[in-house]
């Protein structure tokens, strides 16, 4: 499975936002969304680290205010 496809299937099915994914990822909005659209992705060997964020993410619930 390519990084685009994976990527959008995770924010999807555990409903993540946008807002917090940058946040965590340190990156740009405009960057979440060339991943998204799968106009770029992360470097192959930095993909790993992204797929670890995401999965902290989904262990780990945020409080909502």
């Amino acid at each position: 499975m390519n990084f685009t496809r994976s990527f959008n299937s995770v924010l999807k099915s555990h409903k993540l936002e946008a807002n917090l994914v940058c946040s965590k990822l340190k990156i740009s909005r405009a960057t979440f969304n060339r991943w998204l659209t799968g106009v770029s992705a992360p470097h192959p060997l930095g993909q790993d680290a992204v797929y670890q964020a995401l999965s902290e993410m989904v262990a780990t619930p945020t409080k909502e205010l």
